[in-house]
């Protein structure tokens, strides 16, 4: 393989392996119970620390490239609003800004390590019905606009994704009774063909599905498990297949409380139980501090 296209490749990696970190952890990425409408003109800042590591790259194939491994350090600063009209039509507005680190290697051949904040996602939602009841059902939908402000390099791996990206998510929430509930929510991620240092990089929208079974303690504590699936995102660079798709299959454990009335912490530990056409990730770690205002 000639010096350039290794390269090319190389950067195709850590640029992919950043956005879907970024997608993953910033805007998609759903905790459980995240699609409950709070009281009006109330203002949520959420602090996200997270980390992220493994030590297997698999090709398209499914096959393991040896000598690689990943390392990926990251905070993401979310602020919500939410409002209702008159009439009752539930809305919210947010904002979320990631930053972090990446260090990869992939094939014995170290990438260059890139640290800065990554894209502006901003965002909206709306929600057709909305209970708190033990069974009730709540349906809502999301809209995110991904801004490309992060330092970007198809040759480099690089915290932004280098496009605009547009992404469309469902939620649902349904009570199952006795303290169960069902988080749902399935998304569509659009990002935009674009040219940089000559090279003209697309990609095939990405899929994300997510599935959360949630039991609550008590009014302030809950635990859940549940899996998300990524797919789709094959990506080339002047036409060129380089191998690299989002395909992965992860398991989350969550536990959350609140610590005060406008206080609340979660913690969650995950891994991938399958990778392909990328890094497979052994420990996907994140604490969560939620403020209310």
């Amino acid at each position: 393989m000639g010096g350039l296209m290794r390269k090319t490749l190389l950067g195709a990696l850590a640029a992919l392996a950043a956005g879907c970190w970024g997608e993953s952890a910033m805007a998609l990425d759903l905790s459980p119970n995240d699609y409950v409408h709070l009281p009006d003109g109330t203002f949520v800042l959420v602090n996200y620390f997270n980390y992220v590591e493994g030590d297997t790259f698999r090709d398209k194939d499914g096959n393991k490239i040896p000598g690689s491994k990943d390392r990926l350090a990251f905070g993401i600063e979310r602020l919500v609003y939410y409002g209702e009209t008159d009439s009752g039509f539930e809305w919210a507005m947010q904002a979320v800004m990631p930053y972090g680190s990446i260090n990869a290697r992939i094939g014995g051949v170290d990438a260059d390590t890139e640290n800065g904040t990554s894209d502006l996602t901003l965002g909206t939602a709306f929600w057709a019905m909305s209970s708190n009841e033990p069974t009730g059902t709540t349906l809502g939908s999301s809209t995110y606009l991904i801004l490309p402000v992060g330092q970007y390099d198809p040759l480099k791996p690089s915290m932004g994704a280098g496009a605009v990206g547009i992404v469309e998510q469902i939620g649902l929430q349904q009570g199952l009774g006795n303290g169960f509930v069902l988080d749902l929510a399935g998304d569509i991620h659009y990002r935009f063909d674009h040219t940089d240092n000559g090279i003209e990089v697309s990609q095939k929208p990405i899929y994300q599905i997510q599935a959360f079974l949630r039991y609550n303690i008590n009014e302030a504590a809950s635990i859940s498990f549940g899996y998300s699936g990524l797919f789709g995102g094959k990506q080339t660079y002047n036409g060129f297949d380089t191998g690299l798709r989002t395909r992965e299959d992860q398991f989350r454990l969550y536990a959350t409380t609140f610590v005060s009335p406008t206080i609340q912490l979660q913690g969650m530990v995950g891994t991938d139980v399958y990778a392909k056409g990328g890094f497979q990730q052994d420990l996907v770690t994140q604490l969560r501090i939620v403020k209310l205002f």
